[in-house]
């Protein structure tokens, strides 16, 4: 591993291990949070993450020491026994210590260790006797000895000397198969390729460059962000100005004023905008950097198991932002040991089975649009659903009744669930079923996916797909009563109303023997709601999973669509089940946003089973439209026609749509973000696979030249919204589709 790119790790991993250390220590403070199970997961997560880190960079100490307070609160975790006050004064000791290496003191970490064994052992602990209060207190001034101590170059200066050969090998070795120009290429060829225009020359690009600090791009994004939530706000008070202004004739003269203020209003919003997208531009890096630091980390790793790996990257020269790639570095490390220890099989095992002693792993990051990819490939033993399913039964993560209709992408994905492993021990790299979990959380914190795709004896690839720099929110507002939540618009497929009767005993009903689990708001949360007549309608939102429909909320009412910014519960409150954050409106009222997955996972799927029969190759039909209800009628009228109905969120994603999909019609607005109606109807006519294309086009834009602009487009038929008529669009598409 290069010198610098070494002490670059080193640097960020002091900053990252503080950041941890604080956590416990607020945890710590209060003895009492040991008696909370989500208070020894997160600790158990933090030390799990530290001992990974502090691995990759070579300091073996901290990374035992880790290893030691991990096994203790595991056992906590697991149950096996519980965090006493006792136990504090040991917790506080390991803490102190751990907080000595990180700031560059050379301490023992024998006496912890010792400590950690007799607890676990049951024990008297010798390493120290504070009592609960002197263990809170030990915590504090380590804190404060920290913050007097740190310094930037790194930490553990002494470690280096004591790593044993077998460490210090994993970061020097060149993988077989990789060129060593790909690893030894001047340190300036990346700047270069970072402009892709190739306008400036290298030295200018040089003489134009000023070194920035992350976090002070991080809080300006973050002032930029407030400013976004006081712009909101007060053009929410210019609309209720002018809607005054618009009733009132004494108001006559104040009417230009407050026009003028909506411009301006408008003028800022675009600035903002502008400056935002400025600000997340410089916190983008390139992929490179993570590659470099997961190869490393994997050649390691082969070395510390003994097996012969051959590591391939590629996609270096795509750029991420630096939140979603440090979100996402401990994840991708957890899929590398999973193929390294679980994966790819010893080199007398490989040859058994005919394949080369060396296995491969395969790392790559690609761009899809404004989203990103990263795709962890081996040629190991591959994934065994079976084998999960009967592991997770055994391990009480499910029932006997949920593992008979569980299906083989469901059951491989039991593995992230937390507490899961097929490790027949525990050891320093895997075994407490701890690391998968990190991976589906913070997938869930950027709003990520993962899919797996896997073969017996032939290996497994995991594929992430996130989005490439942190976006402004947007969500649909629902009602329950008097209470109003916010869920993300990108994991919502459709709105619609429904009454009460039409409720069905196996779920909501969407079409002959098409049934959606259904879970209720106000029964969730014991809220007061609408009553049950049935004549009252309900708002239903459908729920989607990795781009497939499966669940539904039911609420009182659905609001409309808002955009705003998110804001996280804090330390304080973590994570809390069926909650991601907040939202501001421009009101200033803060919502609450709805963690979809959480309620994926709370639907009964036993008493509101999923089942959808499928006809012989339905006619697909592609509706275009940025409004969201513009949307859920569109595609609530032609589905009710039997079509299979994909829904884009504007022109853009129609296009995108179209080029990886078969469509047998498409139904499209005008006005919208990014590519409107027209753009896309002159791709659609310009590109011979989709040129013969039927395109209906429904809009507000009515005038006779809007009208002739459409059909000169490509149209094939141009409907108005105020003149709206669903029986008419059934026959036409009938027409088009029989």
């Amino acid at each position: 591993m290069e010198d610098s790119f070494l002490e670059e790790l080193r640097r960020d991993f002091a900053v990252e291990a503080t950041e941890y250390l604080s956590t416990i220590r607020d945890i710590l403070q209060d003895p009492k949070s040991f008696e909370d199970p989500k208070m020894i997961e997160e600790a158990c997560r933090i030390f799990h993450n530290l001992k990974g880190a502090s691995q990759t960079v070579g300091y073996p100490r901290v990374s035992l020491l880790c290893q030691s307070m991990e096994s203790l609160l595991s056992a906590a975790r697991k149950g096996s026994r519980s965090i006493t006050p006792s136990d504090l004064p040991v917790i506080a000791s390991g803490l102190e210590t751990l907080e000595s290496l990180i700031n560059g003191t050379d301490v023992p970490i024998e006496a912890v260790a010792r400590g950690v064994e007799d607890l676990l052992s049951g024990k008297v602990p010798s390493p120290t006797n504070k009592t609960p209060q002197e263990a809170s207190d030990a915590a504090g001034q380590a804190a404060a000895a920290a913050q007097e101590e740190h310094h930037a170059s790194g930490a553990e200066n002494s470690a280096s000397a004591e790593v044993p050969e077998v460490e210090k090998a994993s970061a020097e070795p060149e993988p077989q198969g990789v060129p060593p120009a790909a690893e030894e290429a001047p340190p300036i060829q990346p700047a270069e390729r970072v402009d892709p225009q190739g306008h400036q020359d290298l030295q200018r690009e040089h003489d134009d460059t000023v070194r920035v600090r992350f976090k002070d791009v991080e809080e300006f994004i973050t002032l930029l962000e407030d400013l976004m939530s006081l712009r909101l706000y007060a053009a929410q008070k210019a609309e209720q100005l002018f809607s005054v202004a618009s009733e009132d004739k004494s108001c006559a003269e104040a009417r230009p004023v407050i026009r003028g203020l909506r411009e301006d209003l408008s003028a800022m919003d675009r600035a903002i905008k502008t400056l935002m997208q400025k600000a997340r531009d410089m916190g983008m890096i390139r992929g490179d950097w993570l590659l470099r630091f997961l190869k490393n980390s994997a050649v390691g790793l082969a070395i510390k198991l003994s097996k012969s790996v051959d590591v391939h990257v590629s996609g270096g020269d795509v750029r991420l932002d630096r939140r979603v790639m440090e979100t996402l570095k401990d994840p991708l490390m957890h899929l590398i040991r999973n193929a390294m220890d679980h994966g790819i099989e010893s080199p007398e095992e490989r040859e058994k089975q005919g394949k080369p002693r060396s296995g491969t792993i395969w790392i790559s990051i690609s761009a899809d649009g404004s989203d990103c990819m990263v795709t962890v490939r081996d040629d190991g033993r591959g994934m065994d659903p079976e084998a999960i399913k009967a592991k997770a039964l055994k391990d009480g993560l499910i029932s006997l009744e949920q593992s008979s209709s569980m299906g083989t992408e469901e059951a491989l994905h039991l593995i992230f669930q937390s507490g899961f492993s097929t490790a027949q021990g525990v050891s320093d790299v895997s075994g407490r079923g701890i690391g998968m979990s990190i991976v589906r959380e913070a997938l869930d914190k950027i709003g990520g996916t993962i899919k797996i795709a896997t073969s017996k004896g032939l290996g497994t690839e995991f594929s992430i797909r996130f989005p490439s720099t942190v976006r402004t929110y947007r969500g649909v507002m629902v009602r329950v009563g008097s209470q109003v939540f916010s869920i993300p618009s990108s994991q919502v497929s459709m709105v619609y109303a429904i009454k009460n009767k039409d409720h069905q005993a196996m779920g909501i009903a969407m079409g002959k023997e098409r049934y959606l689990p259904a879970i209720d708001l106000k029964d969730l949360f014991g809220l007061k709601g609408n009553s049950s007549s049935p004549s009252k309608p309900q708002g239903v939102v459908i729920l989607s999973s990795d781009g497939e429909e499966a669940g539904v909320i039911k609420v009182d009412q659905i609001l409309g669509e808002h955009e705003g910014i998110v804001k996280g519960l804090g330390t304080f409150l973590g994570k809390v089940r069926f909650f991601v954050g907040g939202t501001i409106l421009g009101s200033g009222i803060v919502l609450p946003v709805l963690d979809v997955k959480d309620l994926l996972d709370s639907i009964d799927r036993d008493s509101a089973p999923f089942v959808e029969e499928k006809t012989s190759g339905p006619k697909k039909v592609l509706v275009a439209e940025d409004s969201v209800t513009s949307r859920a009628l569109l595609k609530n009228i032609i589905g009710s026609l039997g079509y299979q109905v994909v829904t884009a969120s504007d022109g853009q994603d129609a296009w995108e749509r179209l080029s990886k999909e078969d469509f047998d019609l498409v139904v499209t607005d005008v006005e919208m973000p990014r590519m409107d109606g027209i753009g896309l109807l002159k791709r659609i006519r310009s590109n011979p696979p989709t040129s013969r294309l039927p395109v209906i086009v429904v809009t507000s834009l009515d005038s006779q030249e809007q009208v002739k602009m459409g059909m000169e487009a490509g149209a094939d038929v141009y409907i108005s919204k105020k003149d709206f008529d669903q029986d008419k669009l059934k026959s036409l598409i009938w027409g088009f589709l029989g």
